[in-house]
């Protein structure tokens, strides 16, 4: 991993760096090496969120061979902030995301989403009222 160094004036733009500060200086890591900590230090199936409301990276783990990898998950979040699915969409390569954002911007998909909607049984809000839910004697 490489770091580099320069003397801090206060108005470096950071942007997708993490900083260090000690002693007037300023050690910088590049997102590339960020991923490729996260990728040697992060647990097996470690989620962890982005700048970016209902992106995160997870960490796969060594599976048949095959090294430990990184991919985007796409799970959109709930009120709270955090993921809304145990699991979301997974993308692993730039390709993938490539051929993904082409399936969804497909105005078919859209349409077949209105009528799924339409033909699905509305779903049932919890009763408010909790004397809905006691049996009475």
């Amino acid at each position: 991993m490489t770091l580099g160094i320069f003397r801090s004036t206060g108005n470096e733009s950071i942007n997708s760096r993490i900083s260090l500060e000690m002693c007037g200086f300023v050690a910088i890591m590049t997102t590339d090496e960020k991923l490729f900590q996260y990728l040697k230090e992060g647990k097996d199936w470690q989620r962890k969120a982005t700048n970016v409301p209902g992106v995160f990276l997870l960490k796969l783990p060594a599976f048949k061979g095959r090294s430990a990898t990184l991919a985007i998950e796409i799970n959109p979040i709930d009120s709270s902030g955090f993921a809304s699915k145990k699991r979301g969409l997974l993308i692993r390569s730039k390709a993938q995301l490539e051929e993904m954002s082409r399936l969804l911007s497909n105005p078919k998909l859209s349409q077949l989403a209105k009528r799924i909607d339409e033909v699905n049984p509305v779903k049932k809000s919890p009763p408010t009222n909790n004397q809905e839910n006691v049996f009475e004697i």
